[in-house]
């Protein structure tokens, strides 16, 4: 008898420090960032709803650069065309092309490891870092790089990505 009532003390017991480990944090004391509330459309519109993008084709003699974010599934989140300057996101829904407005670093197959765009219409600002990898035939390997998009209320995210970019023969 005295085994189904430790099974069951175990079982409350570890219910118990579920319990306390699920729930919420603690508010932030008053005038700690954080702390003034943010009504719910609020919220929604400082956040950011990166899609995925559908596939893309380069016309002969163009390049581009194709990079994907690893989470929460491996996904198609950025392209850019390197010929005309500009390149796309799926943002919030909806399809977003950005045009270039700063390039620098490195180059390779006409790409920079550092670029900038913008979405004026949008309110949005994107800067993208890549480390280019090893050439193969075809392209080049983007081991690493960031995407990091702001809005013009200052509100930013973080993108890890990694992809390849590559130059149709002309």
């Amino acid at each position: 008898m005295k085994q189904p009532l430790k099974q069951a003390g175990l079982l409350i017991g570890g219910l118990a420090v579920v319990t306390a480990c699920s729930s919420g944090p603690d508010p932030a004391p008053e005038g700690v960032a954080g702390s003034d509330p943010v009504s719910e459309g609020e919220a929604a519109s400082l956040d950011f709803d990166i899609g995925a993008l559908p596939p893309q084709t380069l016309e002969p003699g163009e390049c581009g650069l194709f990079l994907f974010a690893p989470r929460p599934t491996p996904r198609f989140v950025f392209f850019s065309n390197a010929t005309t300057g500009y390149a796309k996101m799926v943002i919030d829904g909806e399809p977003v092309t950005l045009s270039r407005s700063a390039a620098g670093g490195e180059v390779f197959d006409q790409n920079f490891s550092d670029t900038s765009y913008i979405a004026p219409a949008f309110g949005l600002e994107l800067q993208v870092r890549v480390r280019p990898g090893s050439e193969a035939e075809g392209g080049t390997e983007v081991e690493s790089g960031s995407l990091n998009l702001a809005r013009d209320g200052g509100w930013s995210v973080v993108i890890p990505v990694a992809g390849a970019s590559t130059c149709q023969p002309g």
